[in-house]
């Protein structure tokens, strides 16, 4: 018995639960309720025991309520009874049936993890009262993604047979599948119909963006491939002939040649032949006026006469 009273009063120097103000916010309620059990149970302390010494750690509105059940009342709680007691005292007559308002309009978001939610739900049940485990499953299994739903039921599960144990782990495990098989589309549309209906929608965006003659729209006016031979044909087959002797320079600008322009042909007298020009000079005759007695350079009719192409210093 000595034995015992001195591992009590030792192990209660360690770690004791933290102390609680009264606050109404579940969340550190429950964690404090977490920690006196754990305290009282590493103590080996009876439930009176743990109680009586639960004034230290107890401030505010809550420990007002210590005070006048315990000190001045001297009622005989047990744990579960005095957390209770604290809790209907420290929390708002509605907030049990908040807490099941919340409960029953909580639905997993885009990016909850399972076991968040599932913890969410749990916390919200805990909070509320008089909601089951069976309660939970059902919750879980209307608001959670839709292809975990789909994928539940097509392995032959049902709400209201199914464990939450058995829901969580095949929920977890639909997870770990999808995940695996996201890189493949078909087998990704299968477990997620709400992804196949946004891909469907994105592609039907894609298709109103190409247009009525069947090919996709293209930014400028960028001709197709080949149209600049088939036109640099067509105007090569329209053009005028083109005269010997002339040259063509290349167009740098679409890789055709420029038509070729035709040479202008002076007025006057047709040229004389080889033949004709000796016969002249075999005469003494002139080449300008074809008489006798001058030479062409002083040919009277010389500035008279229509000019010759070929002539003079300028067909040098």
């Amino acid at each position: 018995m000595m034995a015992k009273l001195k591992y009590q009063q030792g192990f209660l120097k360690h770690e004791p639960p933290f102390t609680y103000s009264g606050e109404p916010n579940a969340t550190s309620f429950k964690k404090w309720i977490r920690e006196v059990c754990d305290w009282v149970s590493r103590a080996r302390l009876s439930d009176w025991q743990g109680i009586r010494m639960l004034g230290k750690y107890l401030a505010g509105s809550a420990y007002k309520f210590f005070e006048r059940d315990v000190l001045d009342l001297q009622k005989k709680y047990s744990l579960t009874e005095f957390f209770e007691g604290l809790f209907d005292y420290i929390f708002p007559p509605d907030f049990r049936m908040l807490q099941r308002v919340k409960f029953s309009e909580c639905c997993q978001e885009g990016h909850q993890s399972i076991r968040d939610y599932l913890c969410h739900l749990k916390d919200l049940a805990d909070t509320a009262g008089d909601i089951e485990e069976q309660d939970i499953v059902r919750q879980f299994w209307m608001n959670c993604q839709p292809y975990i739903k789909a994928s539940l039921v097509d392995k032959g599960y049902e709400p209201n047979t199914i464990s939450l144990e058995v829901l969580e782990s095949k929920a977890l495990r639909t997870k770990r599948a999808f995940r695996e098989n996201a890189k493949d589309p078909n087998i990704l549309l299968a477990l997620n119909p709400t992804l196949a209906a946004g891909l469907s929608v994105a592609r039907r965006d894609q298709a109103s963006q190409v247009n009525p003659r069947g090919g996709t729209r293209t930014s400028g006016h960028r001709r197709p491939e080949g149209s600049t031979r088939v036109t640099s044909l067509r105007a090569n087959s329209v053009r005028s002939p083109v005269v010997s002797g002339s040259r063509s320079r290349p167009d740098t600008r679409r890789g055709e040649s420029r038509p070729h322009r035709k040479v202008a042909v002076h007025g006057g007298p047709p040229r004389k032949d080889a033949s004709h020009m000796q016969a002249l000079r075999d005469n003494n005759q002139c080449f300008e006026c074809e008489q006798t007695g001058h030479v062409a350079k002083d040919c009277p009719k010389r500035h008279t006469l229509p000019h010759r192409p070929g002539s003079g210093v300028s067909s040098l």
